[in-house]
């Protein structure tokens, strides 16, 4: 019974299509990074570029199949694999504990280049896809104001023109204290 409360309870915690943590265990780990003593906190918030059209190009399947295969290549470049989390749709977060703001921007600038050069194929047709990413750093006291504001540079890097990154840090950014 115990080794089946795991796996249900394991469940409960991964996306099932893309099978890395979904938004319930992307709650329980800012719990986590929260409670922990203060440290350093990355926020990699991803999108894939233009999404919307694939689906309605190609079909709901492909758009699952890119996804699945966006998952893939954050799990490659996390550090750890339970730190990558498909938040809902197209949208997937890295949080990454002990992570300074230089490491939080090459690994951001490493997915989005890994998008780039993944042989997206549909159809047998090469297709470009990108992703959109936006970073922030800053102290795990603070990562309620961190997650808003990756969020915001991730707005920042769309409206650049897409396939870029837009990183912060909290030294940055004017907010208030928790």
């Amino acid at each position: 019974m115990l080794d089946q409360a795991d796996h249900l309870t394991e469940q409960a915690l991964i996306d099932e299509l893309a099978q890395i943590g979904n938004r319930r265990a992307y709650e329980s780990r800012i719990e986590e990074l929260q409670m922990a003593p203060a440290s350093t906190v990355a926020v990699l918030w991803c999108d894939i570029d233009g999404f919307k059209r694939i689906n309605d190009q190609f079909g709901h399947a492909v758009g699952d199949d890119v996804l699945v295969r966006a998952a893939e290549i954050l799990s490659e470049k996390c550090p750890r694999t339970d730190d990558a989390f498909r938040y809902g749709g197209d949208e997937f977060v890295l949080l990454l504990d002990k992570t300074s703001r230089q490491v939080a921007s090459l690994l951001a600038k490493d997915v989005r280049r890994a998008f780039g050069v993944e042989p997206w194929l549909i159809n047998g047709n090469p297709v470009e896809i990108s992703c959109s990413i936006g970073v922030w750093t800053g102290p795990s006291s603070n990562l309620q104001y961190g997650l808003a504001e990756a969020d915001r540079q991730l707005y920042e890097a769309k409206k650049a023109g897409r396939n870029t990154v837009r990183v912060t840090s909290d030294a940055e950014t004017q907010h208030p204290q928790p």
